[in-house]
């Protein structure tokens, strides 16, 4: 990009403030990277495997984690990166990518300023704050998440082909950072069910791009048999909770409240999202119309994705951290 073109995008406002916004997200995650001194056991759990892997340091790892993270920390740590920059790399680098992409999906959703409000948000947003600074893939695997839903609405709505495969791509780099991103191929099922009926699997490049996902998927699965003699190793934790007959998490749906009223901007957020959950009405008064308008099949897709997680986390899972949902 020449200076010329540099000039024309940042007299574009959008730009201009899209640029102030990642700007001050970098700041406040580089200023707050390095405030918790203490390694809690999760963060000691991944990075004791990964230096089980690596240096072989004596450890069982936990078959719940996703094998991506631990192996990208065991990766640097073997060619001599510090933790502090192995951090930087895998959880501050991920955490400002989700707030850069989210500004493109909304805008391809809706418009710039959804864009613009949304990457603000997650630019500052007190759960994105706190758990940058720790070792953790959540962030790694919201990126790959978003990056996946990115590409699966520009194929949706623009009917790119290739980026279905990059969308099949990054799900399956997502899974294998963190298995409950498994959540939105249900989405994206539903979705289309919805919107375009049973055709979407005549689509050969929808077949082409499953099974992308699964070959990203595989070797993880694979690793699973071999160390744990389950394919589904990671599910052992989970489905625990069902058998145990553990009530259902109801106080998961506290979590709208606390993420919006947490922060320095307190019931703004709140209120915002009550008028957002308002504005839903046209979901349901214009759902005869939803082939035809792409602000409607946006709009569904947003809720399946709100519903998908609450449904999953409230009546299987039936616990939760602010982080995981």
């Amino acid at each position: 990009m020449n200076k010329e073109k540099i000039k024309i995008w940042i007299k574009d406002k959008h730009n201009l403030i899209f640029l102030f916004i990642i700007i001050l997200g970098f700041w406040i995650r580089l200023h707050y990277n390095s405030i918790n001194s203490a390694v809690w056991w999760d963060e000691a759990s991944y990075l004791a495997t990964a230096k089980h892997w690596f240096f072989n340091v004596p450890y069982q790892p936990n078959p719940q984690q996703a094998i991506l993270f631990p192996l990208l920390i065991g990766m640097l740590l073997k060619i001599g990166l510090s933790e502090n920059i192995i951090k930087l790399l895998t959880v501050l680098v991920p955490s400002l990518g989700a707030a850069i992409i989210i500004y493109f999906l909304g805008k391809e959703m809706y418009n710039n300023n959804v864009g613009l409000t949304a990457s603000f948000i997650m630019s500052v947003f007190w759960v994105s704050i706190f758990w940058t600074a720790r070792f953790q893939p959540d962030f790694l695997a919201l990126f790959f998440q978003l990056l996946s839903i990115y590409f699966f609405w520009t194929w949706h709505k623009h009917s790119k082909n290739r980026n279905i495969y990059y969308s099949a791509l990054f799900l399956g780099l997502a899974f294998i950072t963190r298995t409950q991103s498994v959540l939105i191929s249900l989405v994206y099922i539903i979705f289309l069910i919805i919107t375009d009926g049973l055709n979407f699997l005549k689509n050969k490049h929808v077949w082409l791009a499953s099974s992308l996902s699964f070959t990203v998927v595989l070797p993880y699965l694979i690793f699973n048999k071999i160390a744990y003699n389950n394919l589904l190793a990671f599910t052992s934790g989970y489905s625990s909770q069902v058998e145990a007959s553990v009530p259902f998490g109801w106080y998961i749906i506290k979590f709208f409240k606390i993420y919006t009223t947490s922060d320095a901007l307190g019931w703004i957020y709140f209120v915002f999202f009550i008028i957002g959950l308002i504005t839903l009405i046209d979901l349901v008064l214009g759902f005869d119309m939803i082939k035809d308008n792409f602000k409607l099949r946006a709009d569904l897709f947003n809720f399946l994705t709100a519903i998908i997680t609450l449904v999953f986390f409230l009546f299987y899972i039936r616990v939760a951290e602010d982080r995981w949902v």
